[in-house]
């Protein structure tokens, strides 16, 4: 008998690529502009990227495992790898061949061969496959030249035309501590893909926690809302230097009013100012940061021993000059609940991920210049002792006018020529003062009231 080989078709690894490729392609379609470039995208737009982002090294490990599938038949027994690792076994330690149906609701099923030793043990063959993203037209053909092989080896005489017998589920038991890697696993893969969805708005935030940054303090402004409520105010450095306007307040400082001045560090980044110790933003990221360090300790001691146990025993043999190691009942479990606890873990943290990324963006890492400058307005205008005076806070003013862009701009600088103009020695004063005053306030607050 000549030793047969069955390996993945160039369709299926052509399939497997593919789909890499495009869920890599639509992961940094969506997630680079929604983190990077600040877009902002409809919540199941930025769930299929999230889900795109974890599927793409979850199906390309399955690519580079079924790259090296295999199963081999010989006159001495079956091998074979596929997504576990290798082993063989004796003809005559074989009790059954048959294909394994593995039923989904949602998509196509899923066919297999199954190989069950005397022993109960259930092999499952790495090739041949069919299912989703592993097609294979001689799937059925395949499977009955396996089973005729043993049959042959073994020297039974199998009926002319009879199909290989079909099992539904039957599936090898899983065994917990595999459960429990997957598990991790999985946890880690999230942790990584949260942390560029953490590291804009709470990298600066824990830098500061960790003592970064320039020292100084913050003289709460004003108070604004947009997607969120903040301060806006003036930071100036405690070791000397430029002072700077227009800065928005992280979470985390305690500002009751404004004029109120607390400690702050200045990150350089952006138009964002942090409480002393970084706030509470700095959290997500320090979270994400641990879990990732927990989750690569047993990993890392997980690698080491599977490299070692490769080198010490390549092959799992199932022969009869090899008893199989007995399975404790508290080592296997049934084919369902790994998969439920597998898509629980995804679940959480998927969930957890797009909180932590939410959380961590509460306030803009670069509020819109109009925004601060509209807010600044309107705490010149609240100053205002009565609705006829404008000569009150200046410098708030002012600053409005510096921050603002485009239309807005031009508003207040009118306005703030005007005010100048009507309070000067030998200006317009009077009723004809007021009323210019009184049109340049309506057209900015045309432009900010909606804004605001």
């Amino acid at each position: 008998m000549e030793v047969v080989t069955f390996r993945p078709t160039s369709r299926q690894i052509a399939l497997l690529v593919t789909s890499v490729a495009v869920l890599a392609i639509a992961a940094l379609a969506i997630l680079v502009p929604h983190y990077a470039a600040g877009a902002r995208l409809a919540s199941a737009v930025f769930s299929w990227g999230l889900a795109a982002a974890i599927g793409v090294p979850l199906l390309g490990w399955a690519l580079l495992r079924y790259k090296r599938a295999f199963t081999e038949c010989s006159p001495a027994g079956i091998r074979s790898r596929g997504l576990s690792r290798e082993w063989q076994c004796d003809w005559a330690d074989v009790r059954e061949i048959a294909i394994r149906r593995s039923s989904n609701p949602r998509g196509p099923n899923t066919y297999t061969v199954i190989v069950t030793t005397v022993s109960g043990d259930r092999l499952l063959l790495g090739m041949p496959v069919r299912g989703g993203l592993m097609p294979d037209a001689d799937f059925e053909a395949k499977a009955a030249r396996i089973r005729a092989y043993w049959q042959a080896a073994i020297g039974a005489q199998p009926a002319v035309g009879t199909p290989v017998p079909v099992v539904v589920g039957g599936s090898p038991p899983i065994r917990r501590q595999t459960v429990q890697r997957l598990c991790v696993e999985v946890v880690l893969l999230a942790a990584v893909i949260t942390v560029p969805f953490t590291i804009r708005g709470s990298g600066p935030a824990l830098l500061a926690r960790l003592g970064g940054g320039q020292q100084g303090s913050f003289t709460a402004r004003t108070f604004t809302c947009g997607t969120t409520c903040y301060w806006i105010g003036d930071f100036t450095p405690g070791q000397g230097g430029p002072q700077r306007t227009g800065l928005a307040m992280a979470p985390g400082a305690r500002i009751g009013h404004g004029g109120q001045l607390v400690a702050a560090v200045y990150m350089g980044n952006g138009r964002v100012i942090y409480p002393a110790g970084g706030g509470p933003n700095w959290v997500p990221l320090a979270l994400v940061l641990l879990v990732i360090v927990v989750c690569l300790v047993p990993t890392t001691a997980w690698i080491i021993s599977w490299r070692r146990r490769i080198r010490r025993e390549p092959v799992l043999d199932y022969g009869h000059a090899v008893p199989p190691t007995p399975r404790r009942p508290e080592q296997a479990t049934t084919s369902y609940r790994p998969v439920l606890v597998l898509a629980l873990v995804i679940v959480v943290s998927t969930i957890g991920g797009a909180a932590l990324g939410y959380a961590a963006n509460l306030v803009p890492a670069s509020p819109a210049p109009n925004t601060i400058a509209c807010a600044e307005y309107l705490a010149w205008l609240e100053a205002q002792p009565t609705p006829g005076s404008s000569n009150v806070s200046p410098e708030l003013l002012a600053a409005a006018t510096q921050d603002a862009t485009g239309q807005v701009q031009i508003d207040l600088a009118t306005l703030s020529g005007d005010i100048t103009a009507d309070i000067a020695p030998g200006g317009m004063g009077g009723l004809v003062g007021a009323v210019t005053v009184l049109d340049d306030m309506e057209a900015v607050d045309a432009a900010c009231r909606p804004v605001v």
